[in-house]
């Protein structure tokens, strides 16, 4: 999940993939459609213009509340300015800025941001995964570019991501797994969240049949894009699913493998221990399949992609997106990304300026230093901190920190309870205690008798 706070600091009137502001900027850009990264457009009051991709301005109106099941963005319809991949964009605010979009490599529609202007140019990835064969092929432009700063995402920085499979390498993975039951069993892909669907076009591509969806879903891809008019169905006999299993599909549980994909360093799929987390589903809690399989599938760059992804750009500076934990976290990931080869100077003093806070309480801190540095190559850490920011909103934080020679020029996260995510260690218990699975197994049954009750005999809820 995204703790970057919006601002460009090269490009202070433009804000990126976060509209809740004081100080109003000029510009908004939106990289992509995932709701960390949508942060204040679920305003209704919010009418400003945004940039985006094309397929972004189709998919975002239709995006519903999983908990609602209500449009959250609907009212922006008439604010989306679409624009092509790769066709520069000239706006003017106190100067003249070009920015370009660049696939992503992550969801539909996801972009990496191309900024240029008299400042410098920097890129901002959004949330992207690097596999080198997709950078070398598809942003191979990069590499005419000086960049000053990149602002990378991070999501998977950590030892135990280094390295993941392919999506090709996932995908072929999923097709032998199903192919590895009966055809009697039903198969419920678990596409929580856009960007997973690669998994769709390899089962129509292989076994001939559509995936069941809701019909929100179903609406929503095929506005996006008519191909998945072949590849999508609201009709539940078919034997994949990827919808809310509806009452219809219940009938196949006892013969349901649902697979869950899931960033892993895992080189095939494996069974899922009740006593770990998943990222998210759409299967309902009390669904009782017969298996639950883990698909080691990342739409985020491991640490090994990060790294290469680093080396491929060469930017003087580096900016990473996504930071939890505090002042401990940013110096171990200032630290691995240096054993891991890039080069990153260090600064030997850091001083922070007030705190901007927001309406929401949120408050964004900003290394005095960074705004002026002169350092060639440098490593800056920018972050952002919501709700569990404790300090009085509009009041002024100043943090001094002594010199050293270990410190580089960062912007801590106050943010210290880390949510649940793709960066998450696979191995964070979910439930601990064996009475509590168990307990937890009985409110399962109970729930789905009360849902599903004989009709001669309905149990009332």
């Amino acid at each position: 999940m995204s703790t970057f706070h919006g601002r460009i600091k090269e490009y202070p009137t433009l804000s990126i993939d976060h509209f809740i502001t004081t100080d109003t900027p000029k510009h908004y850009i939106l990289s992509h459609v995932h709701k960390d990264h949508t942060r204040g457009l679920e305003n209704i009051n919010f009418n400003q213009s945004i940039y985006c991709t094309e397929q972004t301005a189709l998919l975002l109106p239709l995006l519903e509340n999983r908990s609602t099941k209500q449009l959250m963005y609907k009212h922006l319809k008439q604010c989306l300015i679409p624009i092509p991949y790769h066709q520069p964009m000239t706006i003017t605010a106190d100067a003249t800025i070009k920015f370009t979009f660049l696939p992503a490599n992550h969801c539909p529609g996801a972009a990496l941001i191309l900024v240029e202007g008299k400042n410098g140019t920097v890129l901002y990835t959004g949330d992207m995964r690097a596999e080198p064969d997709f950078v070398k092929a598809e942003l191979d432009c990069l590499q005419s570019y000086r960049i000053k700063n990149l602002y990378m995402d991070t999501t998977c920085c950590y030892p135990d991501k280094r390295n993941f499979i392919s999506k090709t390498q996932s995908i072929n993975i999923l097709v032998n797994l199903i192919k590895s039951y009966p055809v009697t069993h039903h198969m419920y892909l678990d596409c929580w969240t856009v960007g997973y669907e690669e998994m769709w076009i390899s089962i129509t591509e292989n076994f001939g049949q559509k995936i069941h969806v809701s019909q929100q879903r179903y609406n929503m891809f095929c506005h996006a894009n008519s191909l998945f008019d072949d590849i999508l169905t609201t009709d539940p006999k078919t034997r994949f699913h990827s919808c809310h299993w509806d009452q219809e599909c219940y009938i196949h549980e006892e013969y349901t493998i649902s697979i869950h994909p899931k960033p892993n360093k895992n080189t095939k799929a494996f069974p899922h221990s009740p006593l770990r987390r998943l990222l998210n589903s759409d299967l309902p809690w009390d669904c009782e399949p017969l298996q639950r399989m883990i698909l080691p599938f990342s739409t985020h760059s491991s640490l090994s992609e990060i790294v290469f992804f680093h080396k491929f750009v060469k930017p003087s500076e580096f900016t990473p997106c996504v930071v939890r934990g505090g002042w401990k976290s940013l110096d171990q990931m200032r630290l691995l990304l240096s054993q891991e080869g890039c080069t990153l100077d260090t600064s030997p003093s850091l001083d922070v300026e007030p705190v901007l806070h927001d309406q929401q309480g949120s408050c964004q801190l900003r290394s005095s230093m960074d705004q002026h540095s002169s350092n060639p190559s440098s490593i800056n850490y920018l972050s952002s901190c919501n709700s569990s920011c404790t300090t009085t909103p509009y009041a002024p934080i100043i943090l001094s920190i002594p010199p050293t020679q270990d410190h580089v020029l960062v912007t801590p996260s106050i943010r210290q309870q880390p949510s649940l995510s793709e960066s998450e260690p696979d191995n964070e218990p979910f439930i601990t205690k064996e009475n509590t699975y168990k307990l937890l197994k009985s409110m399962k049954r109970l729930q789905k008798k009360r849902r599903l009750g004989s009709k001669n005999n309905p149990i009332p809820l």
